[in-house]
Order: structure tokens, then C-alpha cells, then sequence
């Protein structure tokens, strides 16, 4: 697998020169009416088109993309590949297409579900030894901190830091953590003597702790069979993410270390993330399509499809949501793409306690948000920004990925935002084809994405053999 710096490899042999017209160029400084100039893997100019400089491109190595919009290539730091041990899931083959074929030029892998899960430096190079080719579009992984594992001895605080720094000096981009039962046995919920471990040294290397916040009761049994969502969705209340929320922020404050909470499904903890910023705590949120898309009030009571934790809320919750995107409350989307096969959705007893929680839409993200964007008269840069910009600078990316801008890597999307079509599951790349989205009608399609100056993908296929690289962690979390 090739893990050498991009730029560095782009500095050898001759460079291709590539010109990329389109009326809607989305760069940091607003919509531009140009071109972009690439020269092997990076963008060497951003010219516009009032620009003497505009005039004399050469006409024949022009890409015109008309009105499509150009888009720097989404980052979706929160996919479960399930790559070793489970690859019936999915797998880094067709995850990576998937993404590809979704605008995504940079996605980061889960801990889990993969086997053994990635909790330390043997397991990561497991995972990454398990590659034997290419990924499609670039990867990062993130490494993974537990609580005790029954029948083991447990770790001292101080080994459980030598085992962090070990995964931050192995080039994770991030360390993800449960704050609740993750499903998977061999991925224990944290408790605070391992988070208390954890959180100082990821503090002094500038590296986030990813949380999934829920504090689920201890004492709360899981239900033996459930046939009905909202009786589902009543059994992990709003309240259990809103105290874990409010506990990382407390832990955030006592030990500096950053902290993204993933996947936000309640609302009513932005006004408490909004102070938590004022105050300077180093606190960042992503939320995820399924939350901004649908609405517990669409749900149908007997679809397993839509299971994921924590639940979809209320149509007015969803709002809330929208608004705190806007607002720059939430700071970053990530698609959550959590798949499995599809008898363990239980579609046919429909039974909600034993189905698999996760909603599979690695391919969908970009499409679906801006669907949901252009409803709501959403700005483009906006999103631009909360899709590559924000997700880099809290991967520790932002040097080479999520811009378009001089200097940054030609990852960029063309992207049809006038098109529509209906979302066939059969036609995904996904290993697996069962998606709540089946029949949904939407607004904007990927046409083409350029990977590090070449295209992977354009007009419905694959058009390039894979050669997407391990990325490490660049630099420290920068401010969102």
C-alpha cells in the first residue's frame, strides 16, 4: 500500500495539467465563475473568469462542466468498513466505491465492527495489512479505547496511555470511544477510570476524542422483542445523550482534550455545546444525513430499516438540527455507514430489539444533504464547509485536504445540482442493497470525482483502477 506523501509524489515524473471549468466553483472565499488549474495530483491556480489569465487557457486540456458546481471532495470521517473479519458486511472494496461514486474522496474507518476491533498497534496493522489493493478514494483510521473486557485483567491507567500514544504515533486520526453497550462484545463501553487515561495524552498531542454519547442506565435491560419503532425509539430517551453530552463537556473542561460527539440526534444539547464554546472548551459535533432526512413522524412503525442509535427524532427536533448546522453549532456531517447483512435487519419479523442499528448510505450522503439543503434555501458554501473544510481541520487534514484552494490536493467533485432521480438500493455500490432512502426521490447527483487529479468515477461508473493511499494524522486539531 502506498502511504507516501501526496505532494511529495506528485513533485516526481512529469505533471498533467488539467483545467476544470464550471460557473460554480465553491472555494473558501465564496463561488467563482473560473476554472481550476491542476497539475498532477494539486491544484496550482484558481482563475477567474474575468481574469486576462482566463483568456489565454488552453481550450483543448478544458473539462467544461457548465453550471455543474465544483466541490471540494466530501470527508466522511465516520464509516465502518468492517474490513478484517467482517467483510460480508462491506469491505474497503466496496465501501471505497461507494464512496467514490458519492462525491467522497477521503473517509475515515471505525474501530468497529471490524474483527479484531483496532485498540491498539497490532490490530491497526492487521487492518491495514488486510488491504491487498487499493482503496478508490483515500483512507485514514481511526484507533479505538475500551473498557474492561470480561475475563481480563485490566490495564493501569498508565498502560492504557502508553497504548493511546502508541495508535496517535501509528497515524490514527482520531481515538473513538462508547459511552454505551456498542453491540459488539469485543468493544466494551469506556468508563471514566479508562476515559481519565485516555483524555490527557490525547490533550497534549492535539488529537480528538471521538464519543458516541449515549449514557445508557445501568440497570436498563435491553427489551427481548420490540415490534413497533417509536416503542423502540422510547427506550433510549433524549435524556440519555443529553447527560452524556453534558458529561464530556465537564470532562472536556477538566482535561483539555478535545472532544467530537458524533452522530447528534437530540437537539436540545446545542444550547448546552453553544456556551461550551464560549467558553473555549475544545468541543466539536457532527451529525448525519438520516437526522437531517427523516423524521420520527415518517417512520413506519414496522421498518427495521430505519434503526440506528440514537434514534431519529421528531420533525421538530429535525429542524432544530438544520438550524444548528446553520448556525455553526454542529460543526461537520458524517454518514454514520454502518451495514450489515440483510437478515440481520430482521425485515422479516420486523422485530426492532434484535435488528442491527445502523442505516447504510456511505453513497447517498452528499446527495441526500443537499436534497434536504435546497429545501431549506441552504447556502452551498455552507455546506462545502461542513462537508470537507471542518471534517479535515478536526481529522488533522486540513494541510493537503478540504479546499479548493492553490496548494491543496485535486480531490473535487462535479456535481449535477439540478438533476433528480430515485435511489435504487440494487444500484449502489454498497455491498448490501437494503437503505431506509429505497424509492426516495432526490435533487443533486455526483457526476464525476477527481482523486488527487484523476477521476475515479464519472457518469454512473468507475473509470480509474484504485490507488487510494493511508493517510496519517497531519497536524493538530485546528479551530473550527
Amino acid at each position: 500500500m502506498n502511504n507516501a506523501n501526496t505532494k511529495e509524489a506528485a513533485s516526481h515524473g512529469a505533471l498533467i495539467r488539467k483545467v476544470l471549468r464550471s460557473s460554480r466553483i465553491v472555494t473558501p472565499n465564496g463561488i467563482v465563475d473560473g476554472a481550476i488549474e491542476v497539475k498532477g495530483e494539486i491544484i496550482t491556480g484558481i482563475i477567474d473568469s474575468t481574469d486576462a489569465q482566463f483568456a489565454s487557457l488552453d481550450r483543448e486540456s478544458m473539462i467544461d462542466y457548465g453550471d455543474f458546481c465544483l466541490l471540494p471532495g466530501v470527508i466522511d470521517g465516520h464509516v465502518h468498513v468492517n474490513q478484517p473479519g467482517r467483510t460480508e458486511w462491506e469491505g474497503g472494496k466496496t465501501a471505497t466505491a461507494a464512496a467514490a461514486a458519492g462525491g467522497i474522496t477521503t473517509l475515515v474507518d471505525m474501530p468497529l465492527n471490524s474483527s479484531p476491533v483496532t485498540i491498539d498497534v497490532a490490530s491497526l496493522q492487521e487492518k491495514q495489512s488486510s488491504y491487498d489493493h487499493a482503496p478508490y478514494v483515500d483512507m485514514g483510521f481511526h484507533g479505538g479505547a475500551i473498557g474492561t473486557l470480561l475475563g481480563t485483567n485490566p490495564l493501569s491507567q498508565s498502560e492504557i496511555a502508553i497504548q493511546v500514544e502508541a495508535l496517535v504515533d501509528a497515524g490514527v486520526l482520531g481515538v473513538k470511544v462508547f459511552l454505551c453497550d456498542s453491540g459488539l462484545d469485543e468493544f466494551p463501553a469506556i468508563t471514566e477510570r479508562e476515559l481519565r487515561a485516555v483524555m490527557p495524552p490525547l490533550a497534549a498531542r492535539g488529537v480528538p476524542l471521538w464519543v458516541h454519547a449515549e449514557l445508557v442506565p445501568l440497570d436498563w435491560v435491553s427489551p427481548k422483542s420490540i415490534h413497533q419503532y417509536r416503542q423502540w425509539s422510547s427506550t433510549r430517551s433524549k435524556m440519555i445523550e443529553l447527560d452524556a453530552i453534558e458529561w464530556m463537556i465537564k470532562l472536556c473542561r477538566e482535561t483539555g482534550c478535545a472532544v467530537h460527539i458524533v452522530h447528534l440526534a437530540n437537539a436540545e444539547a446545542l444550547s448546552r455545546i453553544h456556551h461550551a464554546k464560549i467558553e473555549g472548551l475544545p468541543i466539536t459535533i457532527e451529525t448525519c444525513p438520516h437526522y437531517l432526512y427523516f423524521c420520527d413522524e415518517h417512520i413506519p412503525d414496522d421498518d427495521p430499516r430505519y434503526k440506528c442509535c440514537p434514534p431519529i427524532r421528531e420533525l421538530s427536533n429535525r429542524e432544530l438540527l438544520w438550524q444548528g448546522l446553520e448556525l455553526g453549532e454542529i460543526d461537520t456531517l458524517g454518514s454514520d455507514h454502518s451495514p450489515c447483512p440483510p437478515e440481520m435487519k430482521f425485515l422479516d419479523t420486523k422485530d426492532f430489539a434484535a435488528a442491527w442499528g445502523g442505516i447504510s448510505s456511505l453513497q447517498l450522503m452528499l446527495p441526500v444533504i443537499w436534497h434536504s439543503a435546497m429545501l431549506r434555501d441552504f447556502g452551498i458554501s455552507r455546506l462545502a464547509e461542513c462537508m470537507a473544510s471542518a471534517p479535515a481541520k478536526v481529522l488533522g487534514l486540513s494541510g493537503s485536504k478540504g479546499r479548493i484552494a492553490p496548494g491543496m490536493d485535486a480531490d473535487i467533485v462535479a456535481f449535477d445540482p439540478d438533476a433528480t432521480w430515485i435511489v435504487k438500493g440494487e444500484q449502489l455500490y454498497h455491498r448490501h442493497k437494503v437503505t431506509p432512502y429505497e424509492g426516495v426521490e432526490l435533487r443533486g447527483k455526483v457526476f464525476e470525482t477527481w482523486l488527487r487529479g484523476k477521476s475515479v468515477f464519472r457518469d454512473g461508473s468507475l473509470t480509474e483502477k484504485p490507488f487510494g493511499n493511508f493517510l496519517r494524522r497531519s497536524g493538530k486539531l485546528d479551530d473550527v
